[in-house]
């Protein structure tokens, strides 16, 4: 056995093991993971021992836990502080941890880090994803991003690039450096006197202060240059100054103005106490002496280098649409449609009415390899999808043919991602075979709709194959807490489009409208999400759907009648319900007849397609996206555009580089509230002292709650 593995210690060579090596490998596996799992139960065990000893100590003995932790029970310093400081949501999951794979150094990463990001780790595990250390460092930076002010961000920055600094010379160059920005400081206040040759203050004239300034402003200068170098923008250059970060574009403003400071360049009214404007000489003294985070404002920087743009688009292939909601989704996450088949003709002409630049083909079976065939000479292909699942066909007749297809289109395009939706990893467990036969990686993921905001109760699993090992690093999206929306919210103006005639009777109307509040208190209250959506040959939940007061046994194409809300059966939903229930836009033009409405039901939802897309998005180019964000922005905007000369307008999705993570959040938003804050009072300083009341008062806008 020792001849079939790497000498210096790593994994064995693929296909290197005899069957008897693989066995013995496989049994010192199971023992190994089994032993793995003690490892978390017993550390677990000892937290919750822990926790008990202090509780039965009492308030106040938390350090002496720690100290008896490790001076008692030879705990290492580290090892005691975690143990003695386990919160309570990790204890209490002690199951699921002890169930994962994770390890103890996983364990002890979660213990360390902040409530936001102990939740969200763990919600990871829970879903089977890959959580280590490095994924939870990136969940709690993300989660330090959304919560902290630009104040504290700047601080930070700024601690970091003088500890950066003062590596190579040491922490006391730091102190040296603020001691001498608060001596220039105090200098240029001139609250204080420049010290004769005798040690004694005296008054200075013009000349000698002048000097005196010049003195300091030349050692500073040297202490800045050798901390930071001498490496910085051109002055005149100030977008590319500041789009380095506050810390950063301050140190170089700061090491221009003490440039002219030592030269003699800046007279004595640019030294004035009550000079106001940002990278100012005043501002860039307080930044060296600790005084201020930093020496520009919010509006003027990035807070941190700008955020990577996505430098070209991915493509995609959907060999079914349906609707086109998958497409929907997966362009709004960045990915170009190369290719579109549409088998429905209604729905082929609603997305063909859409999207008029995807070029939507019809599917004719006999002309499907051909087709691919000619795309694959002139398209590398990124994504292949599947727009409608396999289970909305008919599991004895369409279902098998739609696989082959799926099998057919990534064998042929030799895609780099493949996303299909299935029913479980348990019940089509047997259709990744093929794929693997191809030489893609497969796994199943579970996407969690309903925190997008999409009001399903069905969690939608996705089978992921990928080659190279390029989605090692994926991860479904998490969006917490959920973004949860409402049934009666999501679709109850249209449950109330009943269009009265002159001649109604005002006694129904007022039953009508009685039994509407009903549903809206019995949607919002007892049943807030919509159960699985229907399958065209599949389970339909009827008793689930009547328990809301809709019949699913078939759809409509108007808003429910008085006698439709007091049937007993519910009333129908209609394509306009339909699509709010999946997450479509409701400017995505689907017509009115019924023969849409199974393709609207069965599709993918548009906004989980869309997280999903940005995950494989991310996973593939390293660009981080704001989940959160993206889940609250809109599928589409208001704007028409025609992707080519000459095509029909339609409208646009909204760009994915409007949805990248941005680490200056805190920066543009203090900027607004200050411009706020301004503008409220220009306003109120130009507001006449007696507003005549003929003309009557000046409009101020809401004032901003500042801080």
């Amino acid at each position: 056995m020792a001849e079939e593995l790497q000498t210096d210690g790593s994994s064995p060579r693929s296909g290197a093991l005899q069957a008897s090596h693989k066995a013995a490998l496989h049994q010192a596996g199971g023992r190994i993971q089994k032993f793995k799992k003690k490892q978390i139960e017993y550390f677990l065990k000892v937290a919750e021992e822990a926790a008990a000893l202090k509780s039965a100590l009492g308030p106040g003995h938390e350090e002496s836990v720690t100290s008896w932790l490790r001076q008692e029970m030879s705990f290492s310093a580290d090892e005691a502080e975690v143990i003695a400081n386990c919160p309570k949501d990790v204890t209490a999951s002690a199951r699921l941890l002890e169930g994962s794979d994770v390890s103890v150094a996983t364990v002890r990463a979660i213990i360390g880090s902040d409530e936001d990001a102990r939740s969200e780790s763990l919600i990871r595990i829970a879903r089977g994803d890959r959580v280590d250390e490095e994924v939870i460092e990136k969940i709690r930076r993300v989660k330090y991003l959304e919560a902290s002010s630009a104040e504290e961000l700047e601080r930070q920055r700024r601690s970091e690039a003088l500890k950066s600094a003062s590596s190579r010379l040491g922490a006391a160059t730091i102190s040296k450096l603020e001691h001498e920005a608060s001596k220039l400081l105090a200098l240029v206040d001139g609250t204080i006197n420049y010290p004769a040759s005798g040690g004694l203050e005296k008054e200075l004239d013009s000349n000698e202060y002048r000097r005196a300034v010049r003195e300091h402003a030349l050692s500073l200068l040297q202490t800045v240059e050798s901390l930071f170098g001498l490496d910085h923008p051109p002055r005149h250059r100030t977008w590319e100054i500041d789009k380095q970060g506050t810390a950063a574009a301050s140190i170089s403003y700061s090491w221009y103005v003490l440039r002219d400071l030592a030269d003699g360049a800046l007279g004595s009214e640019r030294l004035s106490k009550s000079e106001s404007d940002w990278k100012g000489i005043r501002k860039c003294l307080e930044f060296l002496a600790g005084d201020r985070f930093s020496a520009i404002s919010h509006s003027s920087t990035a807070g941190d280098p700008f955020p990577p743009r996505i430098a070209e688009k991915l493509s995609f292939v959907d060999i079914d649409a349906g609707v086109g909601g998958t497409s929907l989704g997966l362009q709004a996450a960045g990915f170009h449609a190369a290719a579109v088949w549409v088998k429905d003709a209604d729905a082929r002409k609603a997305v063909r009415l859409n999207r008029p630049s995807w070029g939507t083909r019809k599917f004719v079976p006999e002309d499907f390899k051909a087709e691919l065939r000619q795309l694959a000479e002139v398209r590398v292909i990124d994504l292949v999808t599947c727009g409608l699942p396999w289970h909305h066909y008919h599991y004895s007749q369409e279902s098998p043919a739609a696989a082959r297809n799926a099998v057919d289109s990534v064998s042929i395009l030799n895609p780099k991602v493949f996303v299909f939706e299935v029913a479980s990893e348990s019940y089509d467990a047997n259709v990744a075979g093929p794929f693997k036969d191809l030489g893609y990686d497969v796994r199943w993921h579970t996407v969690d709709i309903s925190q997008f905001g999409v009001v399903q109760a069905k969690s939608r699993s996705v089978m992921v194959g990928a080659r190279d090992g390029c989605l090692d690093n994926l991860s479904m999206p998490v969006v917490n807490p959920p973004l949860r929306k409402k049934l009666s919210d999501t679709i109850g103006d249209l449950v109330a489009g009943h269009v009265w005639q002159d001649d109604g009777d005002e006694d129904m109307r007022l039953r009508h409208y009685e039994k509407l509040d009903n549903w809206m208190t019995l949607c919002s209250r007892e049943f807030p999400l919509a159960p699985e959506m229907p399958q065209p040959h599949g389970r339909r939940r009827v008793k689930d759907w009547k328990e809301r007061g809709i019949d699913i046994k078939g759809y409509t194409n108007r808003p429910p009648t008085p006698a439709d809300l007091h049937s007993e059966q519910g009333f129908r939903l209609s394509n306009a319900m339909l699509k709010r229930i999946q997450g479509f836009p409701d400017r995505w033009i689907v017509n009115d007849k019924k023969s849409n409405a199974p393709q609207i039901a069965g599709a993918f939802p548009p906004v989980a397609a869309k997280m999903l897309g940005l995950a494989i998005h991310s996973a593939l180019t390293g660009a981080e996206f704001d989940y959160r964000l993206a889940s609250r922005n809109a599928l589409l905007t208001p704007r028409w555009v025609a992707i080519r000369k000459g095509d029909p307008l339609e409208l646009r999705s909204v760009p994915a580089s409007w949805l990248l993570s941005d680490p200056n959040s805190a920066f543009r938003k203090s900027s607004d509230t200050q411009r706020l804050a301004q503008r409220y009072e220009r306003l109120r300083k130009e507001q006449p002292a007696s507003a005549s009341v003929a003309t009557g008062d000046p409009v101020l806008p809401e004032e901003p709650a500042i801080g």
